[in-house]
């Protein structure tokens, strides 16, 4: 925890030390017994009076002088007013054009996997309107006198029809391996550097 006010009315506080339990027992149990966790308790409060004073020039404060964290009652949460709530700031073009050049750098590497998405969606949306002209084209068939005619212009639209779903489900394999392969290695990149920028964050900045 790096608030220990917020672990106070814990039923059980475990204190490591080097990777050892060095203490466990409630909050009063623990301030009792002198040990570490009173030590960071001390060191924490005089950290937040001081602006940061080291745990060796702590002086002993009384139990008391733990700061705890305060519920926030429905009561107290529906008192704000909407009108009280500021908008959020709009986002900047060079912002964003920097986080968009930031993920591009970040999917390099799946770059030819994007490429193949982009294909295959391409193949994808061109399949509706080419079924529109291949229905106005062989609807003309129907009016041929030749039997025989109408019958090798039937076999041939059947086959073009058979030839356009096999390059669908090509384009939708394209689309759906392409895209989702990079934008799951992209998400999981994002994600890695997110959390490892974020334990890296001072303990002020969790709070």
């Amino acid at each position: 925890a790096h608030r220990l006010s917020t672990i106070r009315r814990a039923d059980q506080i475990c204190v490591l030390n080097e990777g050892a339990v060095a203490e466990r027992g409630t909050h009063d149990e623990l301030m009792a017994k002198g040990g570490a966790y009173k030590a960071l308790v001390e060191a924490q409060v005089s950290s937040s009076d001081d602006g940061g004073t080291s745990v060796a020039s702590v002086a002993p404060v009384a139990e008391d002088d733990v700061v705890l964290a305060e519920a926030v009652t429905d009561t107290d949460a529906g008192s704000t007013k909407a009108d009280d709530v500021e908008a959020p700031a709009p986002v900047d073009k060079a912002t964003a054009s920097r986080v968009v050049s930031w993920l591009w750098r970040t999917a390099r590497d799946e770059r030819p996997f994007v490429a193949l998405g982009v294909v295959g969606s391409a193949i994808g949306g061109a399949t509706q309107p080419l079924l529109g002209f291949l229905m106005a084209e062989f609807l003309v068939a129907f009016f041929n006198h030749s039997t025989s005619h109408m019958r090798r212009e039937a076999r041939f639209w059947a086959l073009m029809f058979v030839a356009m779903a096999g390059c669908a489900a090509i384009g939708e394999l394209w689309k759906s391996y392409g895209l989702s392969r990079a934008a799951e290695h992209v998400v999981r990149d994002v994600r890695t550097k997110s959390f490892e920028a974020m334990v890296r964050q001072p303990i002020s900045w969790h709070d």
